[in-house]
């Protein structure tokens, strides 16, 4: 199947549940102050994009896609049999991060840091819709949804991004990678999932051997929704 792309409104999601839970007053001010920027400059308009990619083989961790192979041994199920990898991009584009880098200009330091803070909200909104996306593809299909990796990841190598660019002909959003591993926009994101026939829930967490787990505000949102770090 070719990419999915579609558009999502990032900012209706954050403001509806919001990401964060902010103690300081302080912080919780900037954080309205960012929020309003994005509103005013509408600034909160994302995109993703999704890919369900064939698994022509699987040899000991190697899978091969479309004639590119990845060493993802994370993804392979105990049970259950892996027939697809289900890939995506998210984005904010452009804009917001030169926000932030004309308010550091202005020497308004703490609203770019709140605004680099809210841009994080926002794209990891937009990756949650694209899972949500991406499992109602695989259910159609009568396949289920399993584990969670980005390129970087303990069990997936920052050089499986360039696999996964390829996979996803990432023009369509205007990604493109920088020194061959940094996507472009920096505001940008990309995930790969496990697909399947009957696959077993992930026993792990793509956040297991991260020493900041204990203290990490996504892990806890995640937690708290129920979703697999």
């Amino acid at each position: 199947m070719p990419a999915e792309v579609s558009q999502f409104d990032a900012l209706k999601a954050v403001t509806r549940t919001p990401q964060v839970s902010l103690r300081s007053p302080t912080a919780v001010k900037l954080r309205e102050r960012a929020q309003g920027l994005v509103r005013e400059e509408g600034l909160g308009e994302s995109r993703y994009a999704l890919r369900i990619v064939p698994l022509e083989k699987e040899d000991d961790g190697y899978l091969t896609l479309e004639g590119e192979t990845v060493f993802a041994p994370w993804l392979v199920p105990a049970s259950g049999r892996l027939t697809a990898l289900g890939v995506g991009l998210v984005t904010l584009g452009p804009a917001l991060e030169a926000r932030v880098r004309a308010l550091f200009a202005e020497k308004q330091a703490a609203l770019a840091l709140a605004l680099d803070q809210f841009a994080g909200e926002l794209l990891f909104a937009t990756g949650a819709r694209l899972e949500v996306r991406l499992r109602m593809l695989a259910k159609r299909q009568g396949l289920s949804l399993s584990g969670e990796l980005h390129p970087g990841d303990p069990g997936l190598a920052l050089e499986a991004q360039q696999n996964l660019m390829r996979w996803m002909a990432p023009d369509t959003l205007e990604i493109s990678l920088h020194n061959g591993h940094l996507l472009n926009p920096l505001k940008s994101g990309s995930v790969i999932f496990g697909i399947g026939e009957n696959l077993p829930a992930a026993t792990w967490s793509r956040c297991d051997l991260c020493p900041s787990r204990a203290k990490c505000a996504k892990a806890e949102r995640r937690h708290e929704a129920g979703v697999p770090a």
